[in-house]
C-alpha cells in the first residue's frame, strides 16, 4: 500500500466519541463499522488485490486497487462483503445495541448513494448488462436523488443530527461526482487502452461515438459488413483520431 490518507469527517467522528453522552453506544457503532471494513478488506486479500490506496471517512474506507482484471462475482462480493458480516454479527451476536447497529448499518449501506456499497452494488449489476458510459452518468444521478429524498425524509422525521449532517456529507461528494462524471469515463477508456484483459466478447453497432458503448466487464467489437475491428484497434483508431 502506498498511501494513507484521513478525511476530517472521521475527525468528526473521533470529536463525537468523546463529547457524546451516549458515547458506550458511540463505541459499539464504530466496533460494528470496523467489522463491516474488515469484511471488505477480507475479499480483497482474498482475490489476492494488491491496495494503492486508502482513504478513511466517516462513511468507512475508500480503496484503490491496484489495476488487476475486474471480474463482476469478485467485484460483486467485495461490495457486499461488508453487509454480510453486519448481517452474520445481527445473527450471531447477543448483545441488543450490537445487533440494533448492524441492522441499522445493513439499511444505511443498501441505499444506493455513492459511496455506499448499495451504490457500488448497483453499479456492478448495472455495468454487467450496460454500457458504461450510461451506467455512470444515471448511477451518480440516481444517488444525488436517493441523497436528497433521504435528507428530506429525515428533516420531516426528525432523524439524528448526527445522521443529517453524514447525508449532508454524502450529498457534496456526490455532487463532485457528478461534476467529474466525464474525466471517472475518460479514465476507465484509458484503463481499457493500458490494460487489455481479455472478457467475453460483446458485439456492438456503428456508432460515431462508439466509446460509450464499452462495457466494463465485456470487451466489445465491431462487426461490419467487410471486416471485424477488435476493441484494442477501436481505441487505437480513436487514439489517432484525437491526436
Amino acid at each position: 500500500m502506498k498511501k494513507f490518507k484521513i478525511d476530517f469527517s472521521f475527525w468528526l467522528l473521533i470529536i463525537l466519541v468523546f463529547f457524546s453522552p451516549k458515547q458506550a453506544y458511540v463505541l459499539k457503532l464504530i466496533v460494528c463499522l470496523v467489522c463491516h471494513e474488515l469484511g471488505h478488506l477480507f475479499l480483497v486479500w482474498l482475490f489476492r488485490y494488491k491496495i494503492k490506496s486508502v482513504s478513511l471517512s466517516i462513511v468507512g474506507f475508500m480503496l484503490k486497487l491496484e489495476k488487476v482484471k475486474q471480474e463482476f462475482w469478485k467485484d460483486l462480493l467485495i461490495y457486499s462483503g461488508g453487509i454480510i458480516v453486519n448481517l452474520l454479527g445481527c445473527l450471531l451476536i447477543n448483545d441488543y445495541d450490537f445487533k440494533i447497529i448492524s441492522l441499522i448499518l445493513i439499511i444505511i449501506n443498501l441505499l444506493p448513494i455513492y459511496p455506499l456499497d448499495g451504490f457500488n452494488i448497483l453499479k456492478t449489476i448495472f455495468s454487467y448488462f450496460f454500457p458504461y458510459y450510461y451506467v455512470l452518468n444515471i448511477a451518480i444521478f440516481f444517488s444525488i436523488c436517493v441523497n436528497v429524498l433521504v435528507f428530506i425524509l429525515g428533516i420531516y422525521y426528525h432523524f439524528d443530527l448526527f445522521i443529517l449532517c453524514n447525508l449532508l456529507y454524502l450529498f457534496i461528494i456526490n455532487l463532485n461526482q457528478y461534476r467529474h462524471r466525464q474525466e471517472l469515463f475518460s479514465q476507465f477508456i484509458l484503463d481499457k487502452l493500458l490494460y487489455p484483459f481479455s472478457y467475453p466478447l460483446r458485439r456492438i453497432n456503428p456508432h460515431f461515438d462508439y466509446l460509450k458503448f464499452f462495457y466494463r466487464y465485456h470487451e466489445v467489437y465491431l462487426d461490419l459488413e467487410n471486416s471485424c475491428l477488435s476493441q484494442q484497434e477501436l481505441l487505437q483508431r480513436k487514439k489517432l483520431i484525437n491526436c
